[in-house]
């Protein structure tokens, strides 16, 4: 049997070995992170982990915990600022869109009201960790429609795990993955007030070594903690079921990105944007990430989606993940004249 603390060895070791081969690539470190999860979908790997399950799983909970906690730190509040009542409008319609498309799919499909409900969710979440990074690289996040496309995936995520935090509530009381969807939202504020805080101060030496501390913290969160969070994802993985219908990812991956863009386009009577530029936009929050994983994860592990519609989410995250950094990636270099409002319309 393999020793608990070999086991956490290696596995730090191979999530920083293809973090390391991503960033030599010059690729996103989340697809380093969403390949170390199916690679503990095998079951080789799940034999490796399941007599440690349970720290496997506790350490992750930490992992998505830090993630959070960095996603606010990263987040500035200045940047949210710009154009915030446009944000909110598209954001708010661009959560609504999706998350029906989706309900209304599996309610079609005949599954159940619960299975609809956490289906819709995932598909209307925004990764905002994912978008600020392309942004930041592309030199475009403090245009109009990168901060729009910030604020849009801050809004989205945390509407999705306060709705997920209510019906864990709702359903199954006060327990264990209630209050860690609680801690999430605590983490991710606690961040964002870190930040704001270095951002409003001069920087004085306490400051100096503020950040630095919080540095520290991220290298720990990202390269320690945060691989395990995509290891208790895949380990709850069953490819095989996505073998058996395969057409069930093409409609969800359809109607994700769908959503996302016609939302978008929807909301051209409340805005400030043209039609172009909102397309920009649709296609720039169509990324997925740490938190539309966390609320399948979270919503299977409390029996609220079987492991067929929950390993259905995880791939056409993945897939939907795949295409933003290609495609929208694309979109948003191709159209930088486009992206403030006093640009061409």
């Amino acid at each position: 049997m393999f020793n608990t603390a070999l086991i956490v060895i290696l596995i730090v070791i191979l999530s920083n070995v293809l973090m390391c081969i991503t960033k030599i690539l010059k690729l996103s470190p989340i697809l380093s992170l969403l390949l170390l999860g199916l690679i503990s979908s095998f079951n080789q790997f799940k034999k490796i982990i399941q007599p440690n399950k349970l720290l496997i799983e506790y350490l992750g909970d930490l992992g998505i915990i830090s993630l959070m906690f960095i996603i606010g730190y990263e987040t500035s509040l200045k940047k949210l600022k710009k154009n915030k009542k446009d944000t909110i409008k598209i954001a708010i319609i661009c959560f609504i869109i999706p998350f029906l498309l989706g309900f209304g799919l599996m309610y079609f499909l005949g599954f159940n009201i619960l299975t609809c409900f956490v289906v819709g969710l995932v598909l209307a979440i925004t990764a905002e960790s994912i978008n600020g990074k392309i942004l930041l690289e592309l030199d475009i996040l403090d245009t109009d429609i990168g901060s729009t496309i910030i604020g849009i995936g801050l809004i989205d995520d945390l509407l999705g795990i306060f709705i997920l935090a209510f019906l864990m509530i709702y359903i199954n009381g006060i327990k264990k993955d209630c209050l860690l969807s609680i801690v999430i939202i605590t983490a991710f504020f606690l961040g964002l007030k870190y930040r704001q805080k270095i951002d409003n101060k001069t920087i004085f030496l306490q400051e100096i070594n503020n950040k630095k501390n919080i540095e520290r913290f991220k290298k720990i969160g990202l390269n320690i903690l945060t691989p395990f969070f995509f290891i208790n994802m895949g380990y709850n993985l069953d490819l095989s079921h996505i073998m058996f219908n395969p057409n069930i990812i093409f409609l969800l991956v359809s109607i994700a990105i769908l959503g996302k863009v016609g939302g978008s386009l929807l909301s051209k009577p409340f805005v400030d944007y043209s039609l172009k530029q909102l397309n920009i936009i649709g296609w720039g929050i169509n990324s997925r990430g740490a938190v539309d994983l966390t609320i399948a994860l979270l919503a299977f592990r409390n029996g609220f989606i079987k492991n067929n519609i929950y390993s259905a989410l995880i791939i056409t995250i993945i897939i939907i993940t795949l295409i933003f950094l290609t495609f929208s990636r694309k979109i948003l270099l191709d159209n930088k004249k486009y992206l403030d409002k006093k640009g061409n319309k």
